[in-house]
């Protein structure tokens, strides 16, 4: 069953049109990514989604509703969580207090609790680094804080955007063996990544999008065969 279903949507920058009806569906339990080169329409189809932006047509549908034009706050609190590219922590706050801003929009104290013990758990190198300051992190740290702070909000779909950028390959491992474990545990994930190879080591179903247009669709192994997406996304 889809839990995210975005139907022809067309996004504007002022004048400027960005995306020219993108379409897409997330199953419930699934991780989906979307690859394209730099400026392809990626981030803004994600801003779309999570509320940041207003299509002027199409419709975005989350859990069975419309939801385009809705606040990104307001998406936030009924589980639909953006990670935005570069790392972006609050950078003034401390760990600690940089996750307790992911449940601000949240009432339910023992879950809160709970979340920030699993978050621990995924995380540990968080754990050991609770009272310091966000913005003395190293890149991959913050990366990891700004999943977290997602989490902190009682996420049933999972935005992350870039999340292996400009990151060691080390690190781009560690968070997509994350993205692994999270969504074992139930959490929904779509991608978008320019890092085709391992986005499509996670992901089961992949769109390719180019100057704001959906161009292909498939499953990863169907699109790892696709000459075009082998020469443009993969090495050759």
């Amino acid at each position: 069953m889809a839990i995210l279903e975005v139907n022809d949507i067309h996004t504007f920058y002022g004048d400027m049109q960005a995306l020219y009806g993108v379409s897409l569906t997330v199953d419930e339990g699934e991780i989906v990514t979307m690859i394209g080169a730099n400026g392809a329409g990626k981030t803004t189809t994600l801003k779309t989604i999570s509320g940041i932006l207003t299509p002027r047509r199409g419709k975005v549908i989350f859990k069975g509703e419309e939801i385009q034009g809705v606040p990104a706050h307001k998406l936030v609190s009924k589980g639909l969580v953006l990670v935005p590219d570069g790392h972006q922590v609050f950078p003034s706050l401390t760990v600690f207090e940089n996750l307790k801003m992911g449940s601000i929009t949240r009432k339910d104290r023992e879950k809160i609790n709970h979340d920030l013990e699993w978050v621990f758990q995924i995380f540990p190198r968080l754990k050991e680094r609770t009272n310091q300051i966000a913005g003395t992190l190293s890149g991959g740290e913050r990366q990891m804080l700004s999943i977290a702070r997602a989490l902190m909000a009682d996420v049933d779909l999972l935005l992350l955007d870039e999340p292996s950028m400009g990151l060691a390959p080390f690190l781009v491992r560690e968070i997509f063996d994350v993205t692994r474990h999270l969504n074992k545990h139930g959490v929904t994930i779509l991608i978008v990544e320019q890092n085709a190879p391992m986005a499509f080591s996670v992901a089961e179903r992949s769109y390719v999008i180019e100057t704001g247009r959906v161009v292909l669709e498939g499953t990863v192994e169907e699109l790892r065969r696709n000459p075009k997406v082998k020469t443009a996304y993969l090495g050759g």
